[in-house]
């Protein structure tokens, strides 16, 4: 089993802190993107299954579930398998790709739309795994 560095968050207690701190500031960066693109683009950014403007609540609630499933899969891969760290890189890999799949594929988005989501599906993937992996210090 791989070693745990000091940056790595140890206990349940630590996992779930860490987690929540992703969450927040996945949030806030998602948001910021969306205030940006909306700001700049001449197209608004739009929910992509009803095609009306992208509502907030949806940003925080996507934002907010896809992190802590993440954390729940970096839970259960550390605790079950000998080299946890890579394993969880692969599989948030693969969510990440499935997640951003249907951004890119569907023709009923505008461009503005395509951008935001899928800077807003990046930042939090890198905010989270670098958060629950300790590669990015969320504070500590």
């Amino acid at each position: 089993m791989e070693r745990r560095t000091s940056e790595q968050p140890t206990g349940n207690r630590s996992l779930a802190l860490t987690a929540v701190l992703a969450i927040v500031a996945a949030v806030v960066v998602n948001l910021l993107i969306f205030g940006v693109v909306n700001a700049v683009a001449f197209d608004p950014v739009v929910d992509p299954m009803s095609g009306d403007d992208l509502p907030i609540p949806a940003i925080i609630a996507s934002t907010t579930i896809g992190i802590a499933v993440g954390a729940l899969v970096y839970w259960l891969v550390t605790r079950k398998l000998n080299k946890p760290e890579s394993f969880f890189l692969v599989i948030a890999g693969i969510f990440l790709a499935i997640s951003i799949m249907p951004v890119v594929t569907s023709s009923e988005r505008n461009g503005t739309t395509v951008i935001a989501l899928l800077l807003m599906h990046l930042s939090t993937a890198a905010i989270a795994v670098g958060a629950l992996t300790g590669r990015l210090r969320v504070g500590r």
